[in-house]
């Protein structure tokens, strides 16, 4: 028999993206994501596909993406804290070999850090990256936490797209106060 947990919040989204946006404004706010789960018949649809080759690529492409602008911020970051570093401590010759240091340093740390912002913790993100055949998404926070349930609502409000619905609810089922 399935335990139930004392609140519930669920954000329906019209697609994937916005239901990924969700978690991931959920995760970055604190809400563990061994809490969030992927529902509706979108999910469903998105679970049942057997081929993951076009989720896969959609994941790569995001996390390309992230540690590119990573790996661009850092570098640029690192060589300027190079020129500033080369100039003050190394004089005029100094500050080209600093800056190509600050550039491949700060890069290389700039990469990483891209990678991992993009790791996320719940597997419903990883679900997210699926095709939900045009169906409705339903991002589910189950918890017994009433300060996430009022953490996720306030965050849930602000999305962008914002969920076509929203509610929450107690164990039984009646509606939260606040929803």
């Amino acid at each position: 028999m399935a335990t139930q947990t004392a609140y519930t919040v669920r954000a329906t989204y019209t697609d994937m993206a916005g239901a990924r946006r969700a978690i991931a404004t959920l995760e970055r706010h604190g809400i563990p994501g061994s809490d969030i789960k992927l529902e509706g018949p979108g999910a469903e649809e998105a679970a049942a596909d057997g081929d993951q080759a076009d989720a896969d690529e959609r994941f790569m492409h995001e996390a390309e993406k992230s540690v590119l602008i990573g790996a661009g911020i850092g570098a640029l970051a690192g060589m300027l804290i190079g020129v500033v570093g080369g100039l003050i401590w190394l004089g005029n010759m100094g500050i080209y070999l600093a800056a190509i240091a600050g550039l491949f340093g700060g890069g290389g740390l700039g990469f990483l850090v891209g990678a991992i912002a993009r790791v996320q913790e719940s597997d419903a993100a990883e679900l997210t990256f699926g095709d939900s055949g045009g169906k409705e998404v339903v991002v589910a926070l189950h918890t017994e936490n009433r300060e996430d349930i009022d953490k996720a609502l306030e965050q849930l409000r602000d999305t962008d797209p914002p969920p076509a619905e929203l509610e929450s609810v107690d164990a039984d089922g009646k509606p939260l106060d606040d929803a």
